[in-house]
């Protein structure tokens, strides 16, 4: 009975993940984070199926005896398994806390070292049996690298979700704050792992811990992605003022509201068509999301409309004049390459005042950024 139960919990969580995975498949698109977020699917479904046949094999429900080489190959899978999901958890998290670590293969490399180190642990086991044994009965056994297994995991887990519970003091949005401390909930899943390990294998509990991380960390950022424009992969209108009613009475500093147009737009899709148009506002989004991203306190990015985007800075003035500075550098950037059509954008920067509601705000911000366009065609 308690082999069934155990194998069902198992088969639970593999359906659960295999359809989160079908899903994410169809619907999301080929960022890092989400490649990563992938990753981390296809890693455990094959985990949990390891551990599943394992329990099959083990317990005598496909065999009356079972074949210990069996055993052995779906155990070591899982131990290996269970060490590329936790690596991918960390590419995930690193993703989305914005440094760069797991997206550049220069640093890249030297994570697969960190990585490669218990995996070689693991394969030596089939010889040195320090890991685990799997004895002629099917009965498994752990060993004392077991431990030390499990504490380089929940160490490497623990200092991902450290670092991006620091980066989520500074993150402006609330939504995403709140997906960041999310995401690092994971390394308690670990933790926890390896403290019922201690009480033995009779208590799945890491895999519907798993399970469970998987699917909300699913559904929060499916939500997200409701509020994001699909083009740019900035912020909606409609997720814009929900913010601004939030940031108006959650801020510190002072607020400033940065109305960006793109000049001559109608030239670009009149001329080299509509696809060439669109590439624009996704270079104009890629340029706005490096400009804010050296921010301590990661500005806000919107696309308020056709070939409008909004930015809420939190900051002095000298902020706002640095992020300006950095997104008229990036433009000029672009345009020494050799695109077809040149960038070309007006800022119109206004501070909020107390009285002052979102509609307001935004309506000035406008008023500026025409007269500054209007200053450059005079």
């Amino acid at each position: 009975m308690e082999t069934i139960l155990y194998a069902e919990v198992y088969l639970i969580c593999i359906i659960v993940v295999a359809l989160v995975l079908m899903w994410s498949l169809n619907g999301w698109d080929r960022s890092s984070q989400s490649i990563w977020f992938r990753v981390i699917l296809y890693t455990f479904l094959l985990n949990f199926t390891a551990n599943f046949f394992f329990k099959l094999f083990s317990g005598g429900l496909l065999a009356d005896t079972p074949d210990y080489r069996i055993a052995w190959l779906l155990k070591t899978l899982y131990h290996i398994t269970l060490c590329v999901g936790v690596f991918a958890w960390c590419g995930y998290a690193d993703t989305e806390r914005g440094s760069g670590v797991f997206q550049d293969w220069k640093t890249l490399r030297y994570m697969y070292i960190l990585l490669a180190m218990p995996l070689v642990l693991i394969v030596l086991n089939l010889y040195t049996h320090w890991l685990f044994s799997v004895e002629a009965g099917g009965r498994y056994e752990r060993h004392w690298m077991f431990q030390l297994e499990m504490a380089y995991l929940s160490v490497c887990s623990a200092i991902s979700a450290i670092r991006l519970l620091r980066r989520s003091r500074f993150e402006s949005d609330p939504n995403v704050r709140s997906q960041m401390w999310l995401t690092s909930s994971f390394s308690v899943c670990i933790f926890g792992a390896w403290g019922i390990s201690f009480m033995g294998e009779a208590f799945p509990v890491i895999c519907v811990c798993i399970m469970v991380e998987i699917l909300v960390q699913y559904v929060t950022a499916s939500r997200n992605q409701i509020s994001l424009d699909k083009l740019t992969q900035v912020n909606n209108r409609q997720n814009l003022i929900g913010f601004m009613e939030y940031k108006l009475v959650n801020h510190v500093k002072d607020l400033h509201l940065l109305m960006i147009d793109l000049d001559d737009f109608k030239q670009i899709n009149d001329r080299y068509g509509h696809l060439e148009g669109d590439l624009a506002l996704v270079k104009t989004a890629q340029i706005l999301k490096n400009s804010c991203g050296s921010f301590q306190l990661r500005p806000y990015i919107a696309r308020y409309g056709g070939d409008e985007f909004i930015i809420i800075l939190e900051d002095d003035e000298g902020g706002v004049e640095a992020l300006k500075g950095r997104i008229l550098e990036g433009v000029r950037s672009f345009n020494d390459s050799s695109a077809a059509w040149k960038l070309k954008l007006s800022i119109g920067a206004v501070r909020w005042k107390p009285g002052m509601t979102h509609k307001n705000w935004i309506a000035l911000a406008d008023e500026e950024m025409y007269r500054i366009k209007k200053e450059k065609k005079r």
